[in-house]
């Protein structure tokens, strides 16, 4: 939660408010993209090549993948997203590639 709109007091507060846990994000970090690398290539590549008339056509098409999608894939997302925030720590914030850093769970 880096960008300024996340950082507004009025947010803050909202926050504070309903107890929301939070934890410091780096700013645009790539490895800590999960619709990049687990979500976006799952649903465009059923939306291609087909013509859409109408933004609903598309919702209910898009609705239909996300839902196919198995949740044992969504729990393995979220776990590799817990070891690359982990490795991202270890790293402080700076950007790394592959899985070869050390760090404590």
């Amino acid at each position: 939660m880096s960008a300024p709109p996340h950082n507004a007091v009025v947010n803050g507060e909202n926050l504070a408010k309903n107890e929301t846990n939070t934890i410091q994000q780096p700013p645009n970090s790539p490895n800590l993209a999960s619709c990049d690398s687990f979500l976006f290539g799952r649903l465009k590549k059923p939306l291609r090549e087909t013509c859409y008339i109408t933004p609903d056509e598309i919702i209910v098409k898009s609705k239909m993948v996300l839902m196919a999608i198995l949740q044992t894939h969504y729990k393995k997302c979220f776990g590799d997203l817990i070891k690359r925030w982990h490795m991202c720590a270890a790293v402080r914030g700076e950007y790394f590639e592959g899985d070869n850093i050390d760090y404590d769970e």
